[in-house]
């Protein structure tokens, strides 16, 4: 399925005025703002969060919820709680400091990286760029594999160029923290300053961050959100990524502690051209260039130099280029996206590694933005050109992108063509009914239970049956072809019979969704969810869109017990 469509450069109605943020969060949405942390704090997703909204000018949201810390002594989250802000120093320290060293003729964005730090040529890296290090193209891996032997930032900069990268520079998006790691080593080289002096001098200090540090003192570490509680004792005021506590705790990819006020300081900087009063951190052409995509376009999302950008927060986002918005996360559980086509911002700042790394941000992210979003009046591609000329590039060429490249595969389709692969040496279970089956026409039962090492061990039917014909309470039945029972999930309980799922790797999941959303077959899936996830299982959802709509397909084994770590969840 293709990763573009078409954007067309229409005019749109809204005037230039009506783009801009409110003056004001009105009270309802204030209160929705409240209830959704309130709810993620509830459900355990973290242990509390800071959130403050603003726009060029002013702030017009700042609010604690939760708390910070919760045993053994519980402690109140803050709004001068400072934040292990993980990956979000790559944009507020590291590429900050880089477009300064590019304005101030010390460093070519388009030179080699080699050419300010030799060793890095090693093993075919002679061509990447810094250009490439800050859109994440130049093809290093994500992380080192393993920390290096000897201890010390020398030993992590020797592992660095040892790598041999894993694509092509510029072939393709690789958000690696190794780039960030290496531009940071650039600074010091360029300046002869450590990296936290030098953004201390020429940003922080400038800005009145005060609180903006690498290795907070005493005092800012007792009012640090901990990020780990375990037997070795908690974690706080100390870095938490590994890389960069192998750095001694200042690297350009992590190290950076801050606080929501602080953030907003910057914010407003980079929504006012890079100035803040008298004080210019940033030019304007700088400004731009950060907010303008510098990765492939045939992939989203897009990235920028530094950071990544989505669609303006408007009513329409979904509908938009992703371009407008320049945001970045932090594996901590950090966040600030600035809009510069609504001219509004938003942090986000909470603990959620705090106290098993079990917690996920994720959704309180989703939904704040999506809550700032709703206030704002639709915009067209044409409008975000406008207010931001360097984007104009980029949405011309998303606009010639074609809308697919080829035709669109069902979740068991997708399966076969894959031989099974990801079902290898699994006992599975099945929900479907006669909505599932593949592009052949043949029952998605069917074709499971004669897959290539894969064991079909048990079938689950929905409301109205396995062949959907049954407008009551259904009980179990079997089916005739394989011989097995179909447990009901629509006769006196709804929920998985006592003893289904034993014995069980997998769950699939293949219906057809009905188009709307009373319908019982969306909460079937919820259920069936929450059934693995007890049961330490894994999930493979094929999902099929409503009927008059393209095939919408949703693939994939997630885990339901055992998290990854990636950046910014």
């Amino acid at each position: 399925m293709g990763a573009l469509k078409h954007w067309t450069l229409l005019l749109g109605m809204a005037t230039a005025a009506q783009m801009t943020s409110a003056s004001d969060l009105d009270a309802p949405t204030r209160l929705q703002a409240a209830q959704i942390v309130d709810t993620q704090i509830a459900a355990g997703r973290l242990p509390g969060a800071v959130v403050l909204i603003g726009d060029s000018t002013q702030v017009l949201y700042r609010q604690a919820f939760g708390q910070r810390k919760t045993t053994p002594s519980p402690e109140p989250m803050t709004l001068d709680t400072e934040f292990d802000l993980a990956s979000l120093t790559k944009v507020i320290a590291t590429t900050t400091a880089i477009m300064q060293l590019a304005e101030a003729g010390r460093l070519d964005l388009d030179a080699p990286v080699a050419r300010y730090w030799p060793a890095f040529a090693m093993q075919g890296k002679n061509a990447v760029t810094v250009r490439e290090l800050l859109a994440h193209t130049s093809g290093l891996a994500p992380d080192l594999p393993a920390r290096p032997p000897q201890p010390g930032r020398k030993a992590v900069l020797s592992a660095i160029a040892a790598q041999h990268p894993r694509s092509a520079p510029g072939e393709r998006v690789l958000y690696s923290d190794l780039n960030f790691v290496v531009l940071g080593e650039l600074v010091e080289r360029i300046t002869h300053l450590p990296l936290d002096a030098y953004c201390r001098v020429h940003i922080f200090g400038p800005l009145g961050m005060h609180d903006t540090v690498f290795m907070p003192d005493a005092g800012r570490a007792a009012r640090s959100a901990p990020t780990i509680a375990n037997k070795a004792g908690i974690l706080r005021g100390r870095v938490h990524d590994p890389t960069a506590r192998w750095m001694g705790g200042v690297s350009g990819n992590a190290g950076l502690f801050s606080t929501a006020d602080d953030l907003a300081r910057f914010a407003q900087m980079m929504l006012n051209n890079g100035r803040a009063g008298n004080v210019r951190i940033l030019r304007p052409e700088s400004i731009a260039a950060l907010a303008a995509a510098s990765s492939p376009l045939a992939a989203v999302p897009w990235r920028g130099l530094g950071w990544e950008l989505a669609a303006p927060l408007v009513q329409n986002h979904d509908r938009l280029p992703p371009i407008g918005v320049i945001g970045h996360t932090g594996y901590t559980g950090t966040g600030l996206w600035i809009d510069r086509v609504t001219r509004q911002f938003i942090v986000i700042l909470t603990n959620r590694v705090y106290p098993d790394d079990r917690g996920d941000a994720r959704p309180l992210r989703a939904q704040l933005l999506a809550l700032l979003a709703s206030r704002a009046v639709p915009v067209s591609a044409a409008q975000i050109g406008r207010s931001l000329p360097s984007a104009l590039p980029a949405l011309h060429e998303a606009n010639r992108l074609p809308a697919s490249t080829g035709p669109v595969q069902t979740g068991i389709d997708v399966l076969e063509a894959q031989r099974f692969a990801p079902l290898a040496g699994l006992r599975v279970g099945l929900i479907t009914n006669r909505s599932g089956f593949d592009a052949e026409g043949r029952r998605t039962v069917d074709v499971l239970a004669h897959a290539p090492g894969v064991t079909l061990a048990a079938l689950f039917s929905p409301e109205h049956g396995l062949d959907t014909d049954v407008d009551e309470r259904v009980g179990d039945t079997r089916d005739a072809a394989t011989g097995l029972t179909v447990h009901s999930l629509y006769g006196a309980t709804q929920r998985f019979p006592v003893g289904s799922l034993r014995g069980l790797d997998a769950l699939i999941f293949d219906l057809q969704d009905a188009g709307v959303r009373f319908f019982t077959y969306e909460t079937t899936l919820g259920y069936a969810l929450e059934a693995a996830a007890a049961r330490s299982a894994r999930c493979t959802a094929l999902r099929r869109s409503g009927a008059g709509q393209p095939p919408r397909i949703v693939h994939g084994l997630f885990s339901c017990a055992a998290s990854t770590r990636h950046d910014g969840r």
